[in-house]
């Protein structure tokens, strides 16, 4: 079955747009303050005006602010209806409160070695899907770039012990792994997202590469035919 795909750290409206005209299912701004993709509001209103109301449902805001009642003026003026909160700044009563008001919520939990699993904390009915960030310190570098299959079992195991035991029911992965690893990645794991970032950015660039994106996402429709984001 074919994942949904979240791009995130959006930088321009350009390339908003592109992503979700090539086939993204999600893409994501940074309004995290130490995110070298660091989006203002203004910046963010900017890019949605040129979207449409359909493209804007697709929107993620990835956030640390710690103020409930200004994050959820911004939310309704905006149209966004997801966000994806930063912890420790954003804390967990006032993520129940957003998530009250109807907004969906996406949590990115970092997973730097095996012992992270057994120290998630993901409160039920406080998350409509977990993202499980491998960061690059898991896995060697030789692992992540030339072995692939190794890599996406031991993602695979990571994925279902988490699965076992944490309240919800979508799931996705993130990490630096090269576009070619990512469909060994989705074979093996058959994860609900995918979620990539720095996989399509430009060469010393935050800006995304039409090239790279187009390329994917044809590599993606061929493996999985037939199925609409």
């Amino acid at each position: 079955m074919r994942p949904k795909i979240k791009i995130s750290g959006i930088f321009s409206a350009d390339d908003a747009k592109m992503a979700l005209e090539l086939g993204a299912d999600y893409i994501s701004f940074d309004h995290i303050s130490f995110s070298k993709r660091f989006l203002d509001f203004s910046q963010i209103t900017a890019i949605l005006s040129s979207l449409s109301a359909a493209q804007k449902r697709k929107v993620v805001l990835a956030t640390d602010m710690s103020g409930v009642d200004s994050l959820s003026q911004f939310l309704k003026k905006s149209e966004i209806q997801i966000i994806e909160p930063v912890r420790p700044a954003m804390k967990n009563s006032d993520i129940m409160k957003i998530r009250n008001n109807g907004i969906k919520i996406f949590h990115k939990v970092n997973l730097n070695s095996s012992a992270d699993i057994l120290n998630i904390d993901l409160p039920k009915d406080a998350y409509d899907l977990a993202i499980f960030d491998i960061r690059p310190n898991f896995i060697s570098r030789v692992d992540r770039f030339t072995r692939n299959y190794k890599v996406a079992r031991i993602v695979r195991d990571i994925f279902n012990d988490i699965k076992d035991n944490i309240p919800i029911t979508e799931y996705g992965i993130s990490g630096e792994l090269n576009l070619d690893s990512i469909f060994t990645l989705i074979q093996v794991c058959q994860p609900d997202l995918i979620d990539l970032s720095i996989q399509f950015e430009k060469e010393h660039s935050f800006y995304k590469s039409f090239d790279k994106m187009s390329s994917f996402f044809g590599k993606l429709n061929t493996v999985f035919p037939n199925v609409k984001n």
